[in-house]
């Protein structure tokens, strides 16, 4: 019996133990799978009119909160928070806490609706009364027209939604975006000097960037008497001090022609823009020393809709502290001629729109080194003894409209004539190659700094000055020009070779400044001009010529200040290369005797003589020159 109980007991012991342990356990397989807190969010949802800064939080400690503001159930590869969350706009956020161990927890949703504040702005412009501004404004409130305003001296015109006063607005207007409202005043017309007088006083004061507008309607009488209505508006603007924007249209005015009278200052710098006369049809010309526009030196803008000719000289703004280099935009839709320099040297101007134009004469726009775009008709007459674009560095759009001679090429960087001769191409640069082209014209790349070669296989003339100041131009190819103008490569300081095989002229002052050049082939040269190679500097040349000597003008090498060797290469058998005979001969120093040699060294030659002239002859010969004449087989 004792040995049952003490199995019972054993047996008892053993259950309990087991059912100790599988309360344990139970226990423990609670806590894994208790689920951690849902997240909560501060502010709560709800509808707001600013941006709001939204902290998460959870209850469990240790857990981490991803969420998503794009409407979809957040996972535990939606974005990790990390620090609060900005929202700006309308926004469902969904949020949920996850932690090892244990049940993620509930999805947290949260909407947050921002209905931020709108405004309206109003400038007025100086009108009176003013609309209050800024106005706050809620999406979808109405806006109607604001009270009636005045301003002295102006009539309302309207309110616009641009500040430059293009676009009028249209009332009622919903508002589903900040607004932004500009009144426009247009000036009355003022027809007696003394309410000028009294409209600029009342005026603060002011500058070139922000001048006041002026309508007048006076009689300008004979504009260069002095007691004449435009010189009594000269002297109440200069007396006032503001700069201003005139529009002269409805003057009256004795004659067609406007004349501002080159020999008065006063007034005239305060001028920023100008409408002149309906009753002018031309502009007075000026001259080489003074321009009809003298001393409109803050002249911007200026336009006449019946102008039909433009005076010489009437701009001109060469070395001129009184010139016109602010003008940059110019309006003459009628003008029909336009007369030499008119234009030259205005740096500032920009655009020319002439398409009436049937003249513009020479060096009408040279200079202008801003002017960027023209525009005429194909069949106007350019000069073709003066540059008319030389210098407009900028110039890279020719825009020519109906038929006639002149077109466009180098997708309208270059102007043509007939198709075959080069007019213009002033912005050319690098590397310029035309197989067409036959003939080049005067100044046709002046002051082309950005040029650095050519080739023109097809060109047998090269105007004068067409190189002009080209200071970069290395290279050249011409294998079939037969005349160098004067002057064609005056200054091109980077010209190192130049061959002309077919040439047979070389222009004076041709090569003129070329301080680099060291090798030139002219084998079929009959005459070089007057100062050919002057002021080439100390660089050695050799000069490639035929079996005949060509006739020379006086000073080839004058202004060479330094010692120079150049080399003249013949062919043995040559003739008229005095002293050469067939050897090589060498001339320097003082020797003066009457030859060819000497001729080229400055004395200039004829063929048996001295050239003529008080550049040529023995007094000229250059003693920093050694010539060789070198023969070649």
């Amino acid at each position: 019996m004792k040995k049952y109980t003490k199995i019972i007991t054993v047996f008892t012991v053993i259950l309990l133990n087991i059912l100790i342990i599988t309360a344990c356990d139970i226990g423990t397989n609670q806590e894994d799978t208790k689920s951690v807190s849902t997240p909560s969010a501060t502010p709560a949802s709800g509808t707001y009119t600013t941006t709001q800064i939204i902290t998460l939080t959870t209850a469990t400690s240790d857990a981490a909160i991803h969420y998503t503001i794009d409407g979809s159930n957040p996972t535990t590869g939606s974005t990790l928070y990390t620090s609060p969350i900005t929202i700006s706009t309308t926004t469902t956020l969904k949020a949920i806490a996850i932690k090892s161990g244990m049940a993620n927890s509930e999805i947290f949703t949260a909407v947050y609706t921002i209905n931020s504040l709108l405004y309206v702005a109003y400038d007025a412009a100086g009108g009176t009364p003013a609309p209050a501004s800024p106005v706050n404004k809620n999406p979808g409130d109405i806006i109607t027209q604001p009270q009636t305003m005045t301003k002295d001296w102006h009539t309302f015109d309207a309110w616009y939604t641009d500040s430059n006063r293009t676009e009028p607005a249209v009332f009622p207007i919903t508002v589903t975006a900040n607004v932004n409202l500009y009144a426009k005043w247009i000036f009355n017309t003022i027809t007696n000097i003394a309410d000028v007088s009294t409209y600029l006083a009342s005026l603060s004061a002011n500058t070139s960037s922000n001048p006041v507008n002026l309508s007048i309607n006076i009689e300008l009488g004979t504009m260069t008497e002095g007691s004449s209505g435009w010189q009594q508006l000269l002297d109440t603007i200069s007396t006032s001090g503001k700069f201003v924007n005139i529009d002269l249209s409805a003057c009256a005015m004795s004659g067609t022609s406007f004349n501002p009278d080159l020999n008065i200052a006063t007034g005239k710098d305060k001028i920023v823009s100008i409408v002149l006369p309906a009753a002018a049809t031309s502009i007075e010309k000026g001259s080489f020393s003074d321009s009809t526009f003298k001393n409109f030196t803050n002249l911007k803008s200026i336009s006449g809709e019946n102008v039909l000719t433009i005076g010489e000289y009437a701009f001109y703004s060469s070395g001129s502290t009184t010139g016109n280099k602010n003008l940059q935009n110019i309006d003459f839709p009628k003008v029909t001629n336009i007369g030499n320099s008119a234009f030259a040297y205005c740096t500032g101007l920009q655009n020319a729109d002439l398409p009436q134009a049937t003249n513009i004469g020479y060096a009408a726009f040279r200079g202008c080194t801003s002017l960027q775009s023209i525009s005429f008709p194909a069949s106007v007459t350019l000069s073709t003894i003066n540059p008319t674009f030389a210098g407009c560095t900028s110039l890279v759009s020719f825009t020519i409209t109906g038929s006639g001679t002149l077109s466009v090429i180098e997708n309208g960087k270059a102007l043509v004539r007939n198709g075959t001769e080069l007019v213009a191409y002033p912005s050319a640069s690098g590397t310029v190659a035309m197989n067409t082209i036959t003939t080049i014209g005067i100044y046709a790349f002046s002051d082309c700094t950005g040029l650095q070669g050519v080739s023109f296989p097809a060109v047998a003339v090269i105007g004068n000055y067409a190189f002009d100041g080209c200071a970069n131009l290395q290279s050249v190819n011409f294998p079939l020009a037969t005349t160098i103008g004067s002057n064609t490569f005056n200054g091109c300081k980077g010209l190192q070779t130049a061959d002309f095989p077919e040439a047979t002229n070389i222009g004076s002052m041709a090569l003129y400044s070329c301080t680099s050049l060291q090798s030139l082939y002219i084998p079929k040269v009959t005459n070089i001009g007057m100062f050919a190679f002057g002021q080439s500097g100390n660089i050695n040349l050799t000069i490639t010529l035929g079996s005949s000597a060509p006739t020379l003008g006086a000073g080839p090498f004058t202004s060479v200040s330094t010692a120079k060797t150049v080399t003249v290469k013949v062919p043995d058998s040559s003739s008229g290369y005095t002293p050469f005979t067939g050897s090589n001969v060498t001339v320097s120093g003082a020797d003066t005797t009457a030859n060819w040699a000497n001729g080229l060294r400055g004395g200039g030659w004829t063929g048996s003589a001295w050239a003529t002239g008080s550049s040529g002859g023995v007094d000229n010969i250059n003693q920093n020159i050694t010539l060789i004449i070198q023969a070649v087989e």
